[in-house]
């Protein structure tokens, strides 16, 4: 039997958010990062890792069958990105890095609930792997459509990964 586990769960009114298992996903608080803000990342277990080598496969067999795709990924690790290159390599890929101010970045992570200090546990790291991107967008500088367009205008390089 496979155990899969939530990201976390409450645990009677007005309770602390607690892990499910260390298997999957959970939530890593750390003291504080070096101003003394709450800082968040996003861990996986055995359970996680097969998951997210399970989107990945899934994601390179649509491709391979001709579907176009949109990957959203929160890279959670430097090694995410070259095993997602690895899964499509191949194929064309755009790579696209998607940032905005930290700022910013922690007023959306209160509008979405996300247990605060998330978005700075993983501002820093998140494009920390070491690949050129394609193409940059500033998800300050205009709507969702409007980005969604500029990638779309993108004229693909032809090259795989």
């Amino acid at each position: 039997m496979t155990r899969c586990s939530a990201w976390s769960r409450r645990t009677g009114a007005g309770a602390a958010t607690v892990p499910l298992s260390r298997d999957g996903f959970w939530y890593d608080r750390t003291d504080g990062d070096t101003d003394g803000h709450p800082s968040v990342i996003v861990r996986y277990g055995e359970v996680g890792r097969r998951m997210l080598r399970s989107a990945r496969t899934a994601a390179a067999a649509f491709a391979r069958g001709g579907d176009d795709l949109v990957i959203d990924e929160l890279l959670l690790t430097p090694n995410l990105l070259p095993e997602w290159l690895d899964a499509l390599s191949g194929l064309e890929v755009l790579l696209v890095r998607v940032t905005c101010p930290l700022a910013v970045a922690e007023e959306r992570e209160r509008g979405r609930r996300n247990p605060p200090g998330l978005a700075r546990g993983h501002h820093r790291m998140v494009h920390d792997h070491g690949v050129p991107y394609d193409l940059t967008v500033d998800s300050t500088t205009g709507s969702p459509a409007e980005l969604a367009r500029a990638v779309l205008r993108q004229q693909p390089s032809g090259k795989t990964h």
